[in-house]
């Protein structure tokens, strides 16, 4: 069966994490960006965060939004949380440490998970899980993603609701009342500019009660 995003099981949390990097840097300055969104099971947004990390591989990138996510989880002592993310080096990474030897520039932010998971494991009550989904159910993570490269400076929490956000918040759950997002994407008021001038005679004149406009 094929869905847009799965819902967390009981009480745990979803950290959805994807990152994208250009071959050259955008005007802005940016050259890659990640999205993190953390949701409960009813599909609810409890913390999200986007934007640039300069220096970063994808794969060092990825790995340091899955931990902001798992910190935050922490942050609300939430011990059942399961990471989705599209980047399969990234769950290699973080699944098959001992098996697989890992690039020195990842090992910062492993320790600092590891740390994370291990000094702060409650028996009978910690359960954390990691897989890879297709990018298609990773969509409002990689909206996120876009949103950061095109008008962050560098990696941030979110506003709970700008653009596009809730509309693909309410996507994922199946809620899509509206086959549209927001007129304007909610960004900002589009103020229309002045009406271009037509150079010509125009004549004005009524027909059956309409006012008509000849050039």
């Amino acid at each position: 069966m094929d869905y847009l995003w799965d819902p967390p099981e009981g009480e745990a949390l979803k950290i959805n994490v994807h990152c994208i990097t250009t071959a050259e840097p955008l005007p802005n300055g940016n050259s890659n960006s990640v999205g993190v969104v953390v949701r409960n099971e009813a599909g609810q947004e409890v913390w999200s965060a986007a934007g640039p990390m300069p220096g970063k591989s994808k794969l060092q990138a990825t790995l340091w939004g899955i931990y902001h996510g798992a910190l935050q989880c922490h942050k609300l002592e939430k011990w059942k949380t399961h990471i989705e993310t599209d980047h399969w080096r990234a769950l290699e990474a973080i699944s098959y440490q001992e098996e697989v030897p890992q690039q020195e520039e990842v090992q910062e932010v492993l320790r600092l998970y590891n740390t994370l998971h291990s000094n702060n494991f409650k028996i009978g009550t910690t359960d954390r899980a990691i897989t890879r989904i297709p990018v298609v159910r990773n969509g409002i993570a990689a909206y996120l993603t876009r949103y950061g490269l095109d008008h962050m400076k560098h990696f941030a929490e979110t506003p709970s609701s700008f653009g596009e956000k809730q509309f693909m918040l309410d996507r994922d759950m199946g809620l899509l009342f509206d086959e549209h997002p927001p007129a304007n994407f909610g960004m900002r008021e589009v103020i229309d500019g002045e009406a271009p001038q037509v150079a010509g005679r125009i004549l004005l004149c009524q027909d059956q009660g309409e006012a008509l406009l000849f050039f």
